[in-house]
């Protein structure tokens, strides 16, 4: 119901709240670092409120800052509307954060779901009363997040009497311990839309909407398992290290199936955008070509990340995403400046954040001395496979790889599927 420019500005704002808790500078990661590894019954006794009070402090003076400097250069924009957002979307992350160390699982499903329904529900209003103006998603937005944080400072902040003696070397020792992790999450980030962000200097707010649809497909998978991340790390730290080795095979081999099978499905996207947005048609091509990512994303997430953490490998991991960072700002620039076909900057993301993964995780086997030369391989074969279909893409060589994927997957690792229905069995 949007035009493509009102629509595009939306995707802006939604893809900048994504870099929003580089301003928290690594204190709502800290805490998570510094509790995990304290049981649910004496974390309950913890309030958190004091350094949640001066932490909100500094967010609101980072926002007036922010603002002034946005407002001075670039007017009333979309980008002031995302400068606001700064207190909102980093308390909510502080208190989320909490609500991890003390178990409060449903609570954070419920603030996952809070921002989609509080979005649909705007939408239908808007579609009932024809109104096309963003603006009314965005104020949904900030609804949503007052609204989890108001929930959440009442049941896991303000009831608990205990509060731990606030120094400044305790809060600097904590932002010490957190800004390597928020540093690689905000730079994976940066890498996951350096691509948007090019595409967005071009001017092409047409295309920008289209490749930017495309991704808020992606996104709807990417939310959900991001979301895991944080709830699997305080698992792994309390795991032995025979445990950890056991969790980081098996979750490769479940997350190798569970993307053959998924791409099967792929296919069944094109009729649904044909039949109920025939506008965004052309954001098919770009939702192929950015379909990996997901489970890259996810391999990272759920896998590598938490692993990454509990070794302490985190200054690796900001130094190679760093890294991963200057190569695709090259050839995205490359691509801009020659004004290839936006979907070049799909395979150039796409590949980069393989090659990410790849390494960080030769990181992580090195460690536990693991052996990786089977699912290694796999993993190139897959990535060769897909490159090639894309660049001859029709149905035919799409269902050819994906008949390829699902050989290749039992022959590397028929023995593990195996072993983990065997597994399941047992447990059932």
């Amino acid at each position: 119901m949007l035009d493509f420019d009102d629509f595009s500005k939306y995707r802006i704002l939604m893809f900048y709240i994504g870099f929003i808790p580089i301003l928290h500078v690594g204190y709502i990661d800290g805490i998570l670092m510094k509790y995990s590894s304290i049981s649910t019954e004496e974390l309950d006794k913890y309030s958190f409120k004091k350094s949640l009070y001066i932490f909100s402090i500094i967010q609101l003076f980072i926002t007036l800052i922010m603002s002034m400097i946005v407002y001075s250069t670039l007017g009333k924009s979309v980008y002031l509307y995302i400068c606001f957002l700064i207190p909102f979307v980093n308390i909510s992350g502080y208190i989320t954060k909490v609500m991890v160390l003390k178990n409060k699982f449903k609570l954070i499903s419920l603030f996952n779901l809070f921002l989609k329904i509080a979005l649909v529900l705007t939408a239908l209003i808007m579609m009932l009363l024809h109104i096309k103006n963003y603006y009314y998603l965005v104020y949904a937005v900030y609804i949503t997040y007052i609204l989890q944080i108001i929930i959440g400072y009442f049941s896991v902040i303000k009831n608990n009497e205990k509060s731990e003696e606030i120094t400044f070397s305790s809060e600097l020792k904590l932002i010490k311990t957190g800004f390597p992790i928020v540093s690689a999450y905000f730079i994976s980030t940066f890498l996951l839309g350096l691509d948007r962000i090019f595409i967005e200097r071009s001017g092409n707010l047409e295309e920008y909407a289209y490749y930017s649809f495309a991704y808020s497909l992606i996104t709807i998978f990417i939310t959900i398992f991001d979301s895991l991340t944080v709830l699997i790390f305080p698992m792994i730290m309390k795991m032995e290290k025979n445990k950890q080795i056991e969790f980081f095979e098996t979750s490769k081999v479940i997350l190798n199936i569970l993307f053959s099978i998924t791409i099967i499905f792929v296919i069944l996207i094109f009729p649904m955008i044909n039949i109920f947005i025939p506008k965004y048609n052309n954001s098919i091509i770009y939702f192929i070509i950015l379909f990996p990512i997901i489970f890259i994303r996810l391999n990272y997430s759920i896998r590598i990340i938490p692993q990454i953490n509990a070794l302490a490998e985190t200054k690796f991991a900001l130094l190679y995403n760093i890294f991963c960072v200057f190569i695709l700002s090259f050839l995205n620039f490359t691509i801009y400046i020659l004004k290839l076909n936006f979907i070049f900057y799909g395979f150039a993301t796409v590949i980069v954040l393989s090659a990410l993964n790849y390494f960080l995780e030769k990181r992580i086997v090195t460690n536990f001395n693991m052996n990786t030369f089977r699912s290694e391989s796999h993993q190139l074969m897959i990535i060769i496979l897909f490159l090639i279909v894309y660049l001859n893409l029709n149905t035919y060589t799409y269902l050819f790889g994906v008949f390829l994927n699902i050989v290749m997957l039992y022959f590397f690792y028929k023995n593990n599927i195996i072993k983990i229905t065997k597994k399941i069995k047992i447990k059932g």
